[in-house]
């Protein structure tokens, strides 16, 4: 069996299907001697095909469940999958593009939650008064984001936007009453980017401990993972260590641990995308191999 082509393959169709695609449709995309050597054929449901296919992909990619569906993807940021989708998908609403992507409903809106939050996008309505979601190519200052739409929304409780100038635009009442969806930028949302933000705050939402005795637990880990999670699917090494603010030998112990106990998986991720000083705080595995980002195994 040629084992080594296995992954080349999935990651040639992946790339050709916007980077994911339902691990039920994959015979459909296998050559006919692909299936035969890996005993796959139409019919099967996808974890099934899971469970034949993962012997050989080599961690290269990602398994998630939406509903009772499993998908397959290529390790990359949730939001960069989000971005392409509508970029190539101009004229579909926010509710369509939601069901083409491999992301729950409540996982879809904190991805776009966040990026409005980060100036990166904001909500429109077009002629037809459909809801529109456009991105900016230069964010507003972090200055006009979590913190000021955390005291504005609190206040008005209302959903709003960020222009390119970093202006808060007028509510979304329109879009709410427009949109079937769930409202953008909910306040609960806000507040937690804004706790989550604060260097003096544990994932907990509480002050860091002075004295007394630290808790390096897994429950402790798990906190801080979904703490910094808010539907991205992948975490960053360097965030989640510093998040947690562990001694270093300690923080990587629990990795190998958690690792090892398939509780979570560790990916190379993209080093390009990072500071040296962020690369630093990544993950080097016994095989001398620099792991960027995590997951958390489902069920675990």
């Amino acid at each position: 069996m040629p084992e080594k082509n296995i992954p080349d393959v999935i990651q040639g169709i992946l790339e050709k299907n916007k980077g994911f695609a339902n691990v039920k449709n994959l015979p459909s995309m296998l050559s006919a001697e692909l299936r035969q050597e890996l005993g796959i054929k139409n019919g099967l449901t996808g974890p099934v095909i899971r469970k034949k296919l993962e012997p050989f992909l080599e961690d290269r990619f990602i398994f998630h469940k939406k509903g009772l569906l499993l998908y397959i993807l290529i390790p990359c940021e949730p939001s960069e999958l989000v971005i392409s989708l509508i970029n190539s998908s101009k004229s579909s609403t926010p509710k369509m593009i939601a069901k083409n992507l491999p992301f729950t409903k409540k996982e879809f809106l904190d991805i776009v939650n966040n990026l409005i939050e980060e100036g990166r996008a904001k909500l429109v309505l077009t002629e037809t008064l459909d809801v529109k979601i456009v991105f900016i190519d230069k964010p507003a200052k972090k200055e006009f984001t979590a913190a000021a739409l955390a005291r504005t929304s609190t206040a008005a409780n209302e959903t709003i936007t960020i222009d390119k100038s970093g202006q808060k635009e007028s509510p979304s009442q329109a879009i709410a009453e427009t949109s079937s969806a769930t409202p953008i930028m909910s306040t609960e949302t806000t507040a937690s980017a804004s706790a989550s933000s604060s260097p003096a705050m544990t994932p907990s939402g509480k002050p860091e401990e002075e004295g007394g005795k630290r808790d390096y637990g897994p429950g402790k880990f798990r906190e801080a993972f979904y703490a910094l999670d808010k539907g991205r699917i992948f975490v960053r090494i360097c965030d989640l260590r510093r998040e947690l603010n562990w001694p270093r030998e300690v923080f990587d112990e629990m990795l190998r641990k958690l690792r090892d106990e398939e509780v979570i998986q560790l990916h190379e991720g993209d080093a390009s995308t990072m500071t040296p000083e962020e690369n630093n705080d990544c993950f080097t595995d016994e095989n001398n191999i620099r792991m960027g980002t995590v997951t958390w195994n489902a069920g675990k």
